[in-house]
């Protein structure tokens, strides 16, 4: 499917959100940003893009950026500065918001966030940004080569020596294909996806061109919330994991993780 057919395909399916959902959805986002605790999606991510020294004075790219939670979070609680890209307009319109939302206890958030509808291959940027990521993006396209140019055109919007990240959907997580498919089943205006293994992502981004690229699951323990609903359990998963050794935590993450995260530095 072409970068053109996914991009319109999302921004049908944004436009096609009664107005009722779409603001639970950036009531949702506000307390996801704000939440906290060890086992929190939003804590976990936090530790990985820590580890790129992301801090004030970073510049951050989230490309297809949707509701842009992450990368608002980041401006919020590091001081970065933030440009999120989406081509849907009612996407970005709930990003304002949410940033809206967060200004009123933190108004210097609205200095770092800045915003830009443009498809990926309107990208005007050239190594430009500290960090470029994106989030649940690189599954919608089904072909090798479309997701090594989307790859590429991350890459290319990033300063050399740079990092490009993404966060995919696992394979080889049986929770995940049970609840894609029901949810594809319940709501068919959202694009389809097809997941990838550690290997597969490891691959393409290597096609891409990055180069030092380290590939891990991510969140095993979200898989048991997220994906089942049962958020105790996840909770209990969470306890479990942290009692495995290192060594055996690497294959439990790579079978279980609630997503995969693959790093790659730009040459």
């Amino acid at each position: 499917m072409a970068i053109t057919d996914v991009k319109q395909l999302w921004a049908a399916h944004y436009e096609s959100i009664p107005r009722t959902v779409e603001e639970q959805g950036v009531q949702e986002a506000v307390r996801w940003i704000l939440k906290r605790g060890p086992w929190t999606y939003n804590n976990l991510r936090r530790k990985w893009f820590s580890s790129l020294g992301i801090g004030e004075g970073t510049t951050l790219l989230q490309a297809g950026c949707g509701i842009g939670k992450s990368g608002i979070a980041e401006a919020l609680l590091v001081g970065c500065q933030v440009t999120l890209l989406d081509y849907s307009p009612r996407a970005l319109a709930s990003a304002k918001r949410v940033v809206e939302r967060l200004s009123v206890n933190h108004p210097e958030l609205v200095s770092r966030v800045h915003f830009v509808q443009a498809g990926f291959e309107d990208l005007a940027f050239e190594n430009c940004f500290d960090v470029t990521f994106n989030e649940g993006v690189l599954e919608h396209w089904f072909e090798d080569a479309e997701r090594v140019e989307i790859l590429r055109l991350l890459a290319k919007a990033t300063k050399v020596g740079g990092k490009v990240m993404v966060f995919v959907p696992n394979q080889k997580n049986h929770l995940y294909r049970t609840r894609i498919a029901k949810l594809s089943a319940m709501d068919p205006s959202v694009p389809p996806e097809k997941a990838f293994t550690s290997e597969e992502l490891r691959q393409r981004m290597e096609e891409a061109g990055l180069t030092d690229v380290r590939v891990e699951g991510f969140a095993p323990h979200l898989s048991f919330g997220g994906y089942t609903g049962f958020k105790a359990l996840a909770f209990v998963a969470w306890l479990f994991q942290q009692l495995l050794p290192r060594r055996l935590f690497a294959a439990y993450g790579h079978r279980y993780g609630f997503f995969l995260v693959g790093i790659g530095t730009k040459r």
